[in-house]
């Protein structure tokens, strides 16, 4: 991902433990299994917080999915935000669309 920008520091590994996740986590008796905690990088956790905080903003009662966007934009450095600023999507242009007649 170097050659648009993006550096394998900024991105330490999988979002996902793939050593906890093992057949141990999904067996196959009849009991439920506890479901494995996927560990969320410091750039998810950031964004998921500025997300609830745009959806505060407009009184929403749930996080969608132009709450999340808007907060990808903020945090900026995720991959989601370079594609979007690339292609001139901007924090205004996505609170200003209709979402679903919203």
């Amino acid at each position: 991902m170097a050659h648009i920008g993006i550096e394998p520091e900024d991105y330490p590994g999988p979002l996902v433990d793939l050593d906890y996740i093992s057949e141990k986590s999904f067996p196959k008796s009849k009991k439920k299994a506890k479901k494995p905690k996927a560990k969320l990088s410091p750039c998810v956790k950031r964004t998921i917080t500025l997300a609830r905080i745009e959806a505060n903003r407009e009184k929403a009662t749930f996080v969608d999915v132009r709450h999340m966007l808007v907060a990808m934009l903020q945090e900026g450095r995720n991959f989601g935000a370079i594609m979007m600023d690339a292609n001139g999507i901007t924090i205004e242009g996505i609170r200003k669309t209709e979402w679903n007649g919203k």
